[in-house]
């Protein structure tokens, strides 16, 4: 049996048996009873536009956590920088302090290489220019009564021998002082400069002025010397002046 339609449509009078049939019915005939699904739309769209936005809080956390991993990272990153920058400033300073006792004690105690070497060439400054020595010439040795002889009747007489002098020894040349040492060198060319030098200049002037020297760390044998001499002044590190 079916069902009795106990629901009448209040416009036509047909009856049906559900009331979802009498709203399918009001729709669809009459135009009406469309109230309820209309207000049910904007709670749809209403819950789907509130969807990003609750993405959107959570991506604007996410942001922040990152910049703030980001900021700490940067932070130990700068303590280590700070470290490092005292480690370097106290190695600069302990080399400094060493760079400036090195050569003061190296010319305090010098080898006894190096004192004989500053000898001969004192010794050579001071020595007179050289000389040309010549071998003495001897006197010619003549025979006495020499006559021509006769061997044959008839022969040529021999020529009388005399016997000369020997050649001449060719002159022999000592070598010649090249001006003085290096510590001269250096006295001159502060005292001529009348100013503080740095110990790289000094040495081109010392070389300028005609010191011959193979030598490939000139620059630090001056500084070596430099330490040494009581007639320089240090004014500071690497730079020196004539003491007045």
């Amino acid at each position: 049996m079916s069902k009795a339609k106990s629901l009448k449509c209040t416009v036509c009078g047909r009856g049906f048996a559900l009331p979802a049939h009498l709203g399918r019915h009001m729709r669809a005939s009459h135009g009406k009873g469309g109230g309820a699904k209309a207000g049910r739309a904007p709670m749809r769209q209403a819950k789907r536009a509130g969807r990003p936005r609750a993405a959107a809080t959570v991506s604007s956390n996410g942001e922040a956590v990152a910049l703030a991993s980001l900021q700490s990272y940067r932070d130990q990153l700068v303590m280590q920088r700070e470290a490092i920058d005292q480690k370097l400033s106290s190695l600069d300073q302990a080399m400094s302090a060493l760079s400036d006792e090195a050569p003061v004690a190296r010319a305090k105690a010098p080898t006894r290489r190096v004192k004989r070497r500053q000898k001969r060439a004192h010794r050579a400054f001071r020595a007179p220019m050289s000389k040309t020595v010549v071998a003495p010439a001897h006197k010619p040795i003549v025979p006495v009564g020499t006559r021509p002889a006769t061997s044959a009747v008839g022969a040529k007489p021999r020529a009388i021998l005399h016997l000369g002098a020997p050649p001449a020894a060719k002159p022999i040349a000592t070598a010649a002082p090249r001006g003085g040492s290096l510590k001269d060198y250096v006295t001159r060319v502060l005292t001529a400069a009348g100013k503080p030098m740095e110990v790289k200049t000094i040495a081109d002037q010392v070389v300028k002025n005609g010191f011959k020297s193979k030598n490939k760390t000139l620059a630090k044998s001056v500084g070596i010397i430099l330490a040494g001499m009581k007639n320089a002044a240090r004014v500071r590190r690497g730079v020196f002046q004539i003491r007045k």
